[in-house]
């Protein structure tokens, strides 16, 4: 999470496992102008699982299609997928930075699992403080990150060879931290943010402007269509478009080339999955508000997931708690406390699998 004085101009990339996700940035006074907005797809090709095994794969195409896209800056603000990475929120009493650094030093070996001081990179950052239940003490929430030094050195290296300069290395709790606070309504107003991925799936947990804890959940969008493909007898590729067509709850039976997929058996396969990856997000909504005295009173969806047809719906109902889909709207404006204002100016609709890209901007702009 290392950060240098932000640019007039940027790439907001997060890379992800399945997909990359890339904002154009550009500033101007005290706004910043999202110009464009692009997946690049097929990711698989340059992971093995959790590892990233051909980062001149990544950089390579990613400038591949940016010249396509006509995109000039060199600027880029970085998120790492974050099946290899490791995030953890600690609350401690409000410190001076320095003593802060200190005290962090010796927590790392106590959350992150197999921790290697060698070989890992591990950071810190501050994400809002708030008051301890049942006492009137002050807390200071602290996300810890650890990713491992090779797969982190080798891609900032890749992308330093094709003249891109990184700005920022960011992690997805922070990003999708930010998101949530634009939502928030209220200062003291609780929202959980709930990113739904293709892989894997992250629950973060804001009390007022304070992140107080997250959670990663190992599994997203390709259990279901896993699941779309077994029932039905598909392909995998022909299982998402399915999903991507039809959304989460099919109206009248479906015709496949020459296949017949009833709504009925669609829509109960659907239920069974989400019931059952909603249920541990509840389980866990649970635990945390009882521990935190959060009372929550929104669910804010992001990932690709909260752009598929539905997804608010069966949320809100299997939850049974006020759920809202991230997306900026054509020329949408997020007004940020410190004054500065960012602005869809892409023409088009910028769904919640852009979530984690805006964060990054966000923070870029403070």
């Amino acid at each position: 999470m290392r950060y240098q004085l932000s640019s007039e101009e940027f790439l907001s990339i997060d890379i992800g496992s399945h997909n990359m996700k890339v904002l154009e940035v550009k500033r101007k006074g005290q706004n910043y102008a999202i110009k464009k907005a692009f997946t690049i797809s097929e990711m698989e090709n340059y992971f093995t699982g959790a590892d990233i095994f051909n980062v001149n794969g990544i950089v390579e195409t990613l400038s591949q299609i940016t010249q396509l896209e006509r995109s000039k800056t060199k600027n880029v603000i970085l998120s790492f997928s974050g099946a290899k990475l490791q995030t953890k929120i600690i609350n401690v009493p409000e410190l001076p930075t320095k003593e802060l650094r200190t005290f962090v030093e010796l927590e790392y070996p106590k959350h992150f699992q197999n921790f290697n001081k060698i070989t890992d990179v591990v950071d810190f950052m501050p994400v809002g403080t708030f008051v301890k239940p049942n006492t009137n003490q002050k807390q200071l929430g602290v996300l810890l990150a650890s990713y491992p030094t090779s797969d982190a050195e080798r891609l900032v290296k890749e992308f330093q060879k094709k003249k891109y300069k990184v700005n920022v290395i960011d992690v997805d709790v922070a990003a999708l931290g930010n998101v949530g606070k634009v939502y928030s309504n209220e200062e003291n107003e609780n929202t959980i943010i709930l990113h739904v991925g293709h892989n894997i799936s992250e629950m973060v947990f804001l009390k007022g402007n304070a992140i107080v804890f997250n959670r990663t959940v190992g599994s997203g969008i390709t259990g279901l269509i896993r699941a779309i493909q077994n029932q039905e007898d598909i392909t995998a590729l022909q299982a998402e478009s399915l999903l991507r067509e039809v959304g989460l709850q099919a109206a009248q039976d479906i015709t496949l080339d020459n296949l017949t997929i009833f709504a009925d058996d669609y829509n109960d396969i659907v239920e069974q999955y989400l019931t059952n990856i909603l249920n541990d997000a509840y389980r866990s909504l649970q635990s945390v508000s009882a521990n935190y005295d959060l009372n929550v009173s929104t669910i804010l969806l992001t990932g690709g997931f909260s752009s598929i047809t539905h997804a608010k719906e069966i949320s809100q109902r299997i939850l049974e708690i006020p759920v809202e889909e991230f997306r900026m709207g054509k020329e949408e404006k997020f007004r940020l406390e410190n004054g500065i204002t960012i602005i869809n100016d892409t023409g088009k609709k910028i769904d919640g699998s852009y979530a984690i890209c805006v964060g990054m901007a966000i923070r870029n702009s403070m």
